[in-house]
């Protein structure tokens, strides 16, 4: 499906950008969409040119896939439309990842308000278990965000000290990997 898909150029957010909007908040609260991809609904011709045939029957998909090369575009596509003037100000956004922000407990909880009536609004879930709420603390992506900035997850840092010094072609991408 992917070989004869049109690809969506729409930008996935650059997460340090992301990251820097978070200065001066002191209250953080993360939520986490309930399979994300699959909470949106595929067009007629998607689902056609997704469909497979087993011995039984044909079978097509009416939900997007994760794997498809244009998925990440649309559902940050899909992300910027619910979230609108919201993302950078009072939320960020990354794929199905949402981080919301406060300088106090009461501004937290009003925009963590905003926001999941947002979410309603379009029939998005979220999952309870994966949330974190009112947090001077909170991971998120990859970092530990606080009111004294954004540091990167102190086991990453390990990873990458503690890694072995390679010693051909293939242990270089392997590091490379990692440190992507």
């Amino acid at each position: 499906m992917n070989a004869v898909s049109r690809k969506d150029a729409f930008p996935i957010s650059d997460i340090q950008d992301a990251l820097d909007s978070l200065r001066g908040a002191r209250w953080f609260a993360t939520l986490d969409l309930l399979s994300g991809y699959w909470q949106l609904g595929m067009t007629d011709r998607a689902k056609e040119r997704s469909a497979f045939c087993t011995r039984r029957r044909l079978f097509q998909f009416i939900r997007m896939l994760f794997g498809l090369c244009e998925a990440p575009a649309t559902f940050c596509r899909v992300m910027s439309r619910v979230l609108g003037d919201y993302i950078g100000k009072i939320c960020l956004c990354h794929l199905d990842d949402v981080i919301i922000f406060g300088k106090t407990q009461k501004e937290l909880l009003d925009r963590l308000d905003l926001i999941l009536k947002r979410l309603h609004e379009f029939g998005l879930k979220v999952k309870p278990s994966k949330c974190v709420l009112f947090r001077t603390e909170i991971k998120f992506l990859g970092h530990l965000v606080s009111a004294s900035g954004v540091q990167p997850l102190p086991d990453k840092v390990s990873a990458i000290t503690e890694w072995p010094t390679p010693h051909c072609l293939r242990d270089v991408r392997a590091f490379y990997g990692l440190v992507g």
